[in-house]
């Protein structure tokens, strides 16, 4: 219920061999996110005020942050010289939608503000701003302190991303359908 109402979820574990089981998981809210400003209220790309949640900021550097790139990161695409996943994203005032694509988050440049934690392979210092930052959602962050990607999909980019893991070797999905309210839906 953080995001509101569902009447839908699909998801698929993948197991890596590298790491722990995670989870691809899209949820159909009842309600739709039509405007930047509802998706701003889920979802931000941007490192938080420390003075006023410095438990957040403190989470959202340790477990949401992209980079910083060298050629020995997983990431790396040497053909190209950058990230293969398009970090560091450009700044960005506000958020914008496009149809069919995931929108542009809002990422206010902050290069200026210190904002600073211990690397995760070689502990260094590591300067990071909101160019860097994996798009989160503050509530789930706090309450699970891991790192979860919370992306807004469009309806046929979700499709894409969900059967791309479903479809990857052995893995599994469970689908779990709920008519406890008597609706009709003329859909698969």
């Amino acid at each position: 219920g953080i995001f509101g109402k569902y009447f839908l979820y699909v998801y698929t574990i993948e197991f890596q061999k590298r790491g722990l089981p995670h989870v691809h998981l899209i949820v159909t809210l009842a309600r739709k996110l039509l405007t930047a400003d509802d998706i701003d209220k889920y979802i931000s790309a941007e490192i938080p005020d420390g003075t006023v949640n410095p438990r957040l900021k403190y989470k959202v550097l340790k477990h949401m942050t992209h980079g910083p790139h060298t050629k020995n990161t997983v990431c790396w695409d040497s053909v190209k010289g950058k990230c293969s996943k398009k970090f560091p994203k450009e700044f960005c005032d506000e958020t914008t939608m496009a149809a069919n694509s995931y929108p542009t988050y809002r990422r206010r440049n902050n290069v200026l503000e210190r904002n600073t934690y211990n690397g995760k392979k070689d502990g260094r210092i590591v300067n990071v701003d909101n160019s860097m930052i994996v798009p989160y959602n503050p509530r789930l962050l706090m309450m699970f302190d891991c790192h979860i990607t919370v992306e807004y999909c469009a309806p046929v980019m979700s499709y894409k991303h969900i059967h791309k893991y479903i479809t990857k070797g052995h893995d599994k999905l469970r689908v779990n359908v709920d008519d406890s309210n008597n609706a009709r839906y003329d859909e698969i």
